[in-house]
């Protein structure tokens, strides 16, 4: 296919995908899954002009704008399955700014990368924690769990790798895991009971304490 094929093919898919959510209706499951599948058209969209025109923007600068332009799909979706794919495309831009950043590490040293992944999550829970009181798409427990396992994991593997690193441990590694696992832990005991949270956290200190 030609160059301004390619572009207008992948935009017909857009906008058709998109069109047709809107005709089945957004509280119906099918018209649901042609908005998902239409906001990953446009990261395919986003994509390909990178790759036609050559622009020279970094990979990260793709996923931000990926994520930027559609947050108004998940605005309209109101369903935590599209909150939760905008997530990832957040992650994966934070991850590759993290590797290309002034302060990057090389491949065998990644703890300040695992450190800034496992915040940027544990922010992000906490907004769906905050935005679960006023809608009712962030109520549910998938989400809460699989944020606190995308920020958990992150956290305990820097404590864990800081901890066995040949430099010494850092001032700051276990600290912040420790404070993170005490916030979390705290909130889901008091007030979210949820089980599979608390034996995610148990997991972690065992692994951490172990090592």
């Amino acid at each position: 296919l030609g160059k301004l094929a390619r572009l207008y093919g992948m935009q017909a898919v857009l906008l058709a995908t998109t069109l047709g959510a809107l005709r089945l209706g957004l509280r119906r499951t099918g018209g649901l899954a042609l908005l998902w599948l239409s906001m990953l058209m446009l990261g395919g969209l986003l994509a390909l002009l990178g790759q036609t025109y050559q622009t020279g923007a970094d990979t990260w600068e793709l996923f931000a704008l990926w994520a930027l332009l559609a947050l108004p799909w998940s605005v309209a979706a109101r369903h935590a399955a599209h909150w939760l794919s905008w997530a990832v495309i957040v992650n994966i831009a934070w991850t590759l700014w993290l590797d290309q950043s002034p302060w990057a590490r090389p491949a065998w040293d990644k703890r300040l990368d695992m450190l800034c992944l496992g915040l940027l999550d544990l922010a992000l829970l906490a907004l769906w924690e905050l935005a679960g009181r006023r809608w009712p798409e962030f109520g549910g427990r998938t989400g809460r769990r699989l944020l606190a396992f995308a920020a958990m994991l992150p956290l305990s593997l820097f404590a864990i790798y800081d901890q066995l690193h040949a430099d010494g441990p850092s001032w700051y590694g276990v600290p912040t895991w420790a404070a993170a696992t005490f916030a979390l832990g705290a909130y889901t005991l008091r007030l979210r009971r949820d089980l599979a949270v608390l034996a995610l956290l148990a997991l972690c200190i065992i692994g951490v304490v172990s090592t």
